[in-house]
């Protein structure tokens, strides 16, 4: 990857000449958060995005035991297969691990409502009548977001959720 010397000049034994890297699996290395550190194991399968947008599987390989004195992070590191050599090392990445499984769904974040109580949540129909159920955020993301609270099914006022208040009948 590096040439310490060019065509022509001397060198003595000892000498550094090249560095040659490997570049067939990539360590990516992260910090997490104290708060989290409980919900990891080694093996687990992590989703690594490059700064490039593309998405790679990746395998959690090491947990630290002691956390940074000024950031109270664990340090871990994830192991990705790059035997075809798009990654180029040192690229930056996001690195997602399943911490817990949640029943969680997607909607736009134009669906959330608020209670009188400021309560965060959604507004379903159930038996022709309108009914706010709170939600928990699970995830944020650019599209929307992922909330738990609802149970396996629900049918959420998309459309006019504004309009209508918990008990109208529609």
């Amino acid at each position: 990857d590096h040439h310490f010397v060019e065509v022509g000049d001397f060198v003595g034994v000892g000498d550094p000449i090249a560095t040659v890297i490997d570049l067939e699996t990539l360590v990516i290395e992260a910090d997490v958060s104290e708060r989290h550190i409980q919900y990891l194991k080694e093996g687990l399968q992590a989703d690594v995005r490059t700064i490039n947008g593309q998405h790679h599987l990746g395998t959690l390989r090491y947990i630290g035991r002691v956390s940074s004195v000024s950031t109270n992070t664990f340090p871990i590191e994830i192991e990705i297969d790059n035997r075809n050599s798009l990654i180029p090392a040192g690229i930056s990445a996001e690195v997602q691990l399943p911490l817990n499984e949640v029943l969680a769904i997607k909607i736009t974040a134009a669906m959330l409502a608020l209670d009188e109580e400021g309560n965060l949540g959604v507004k379903t129909l159930e038996d022709e009548h309108v009914k706010f159920v709170p939600i928990q955020l699970v995830k944020a993301e650019e599209d929307g977001v992922w909330l738990s609270g609802l149970g396996e099914q629900a049918d959420i006022i998309v459309l006019g959720q504004g309009f209508v208040r918990d008990g109208d009948t529609v």
